[in-house]
This record gives C-alpha cells, structure tokens and sequence, in this order.
C-alpha cells in the first residue's frame, strides 16, 4: 500500500527564495497558481507558503516556474 506522501512532493524552493522571486519578476499569485496549475489557488498558495504540499506534476511546474 502506497503512503499518501509518496504521492505528494514538497515545493522545490525554500519559502523565502519563492517570495523572492515572485517580487523580483513582479510575478501575481495568480500568474504563480495559472502556472503551477491543479487545484485551488489557496492550496497552491498555502504550498508556497510552505504549509501544503504539491502533487508530483505540480511541484514540477513550480521547480521550472522558479
């Protein structure tokens, strides 16, 4: 039986580097969420954030993202 948390990955940049680049690039939540794609744009967020996790194919995204 698979554990839950092989199926999901944490985000690929530490919190502060996200941030970071998110002002940098002048990027909006929005932008970061249409990218990273998938559920909610509060979970995407909260992942961020580093309160969530992503799936697998979202981390993924973020990782080329940022």
């Amino acid at each position: 039986m698979k554990n839950s948390t092989d199926e999901a990955s944490a985000l690929p940049c530490g919190i502060g580097s996200c941030a970071t680049a998110q002002r940098e690039k002048g990027w909006s939540w929005k932008h970061i969420c249409e990218k990273i794609g998938g559920y909610s744009d509060v979970l995407i967020v909260g992942a961020i954030m580093g309160q969530m996790k992503l799936t697998k194919p979202q981390a993924a995204n973020a990782a080329e993202l940022f």
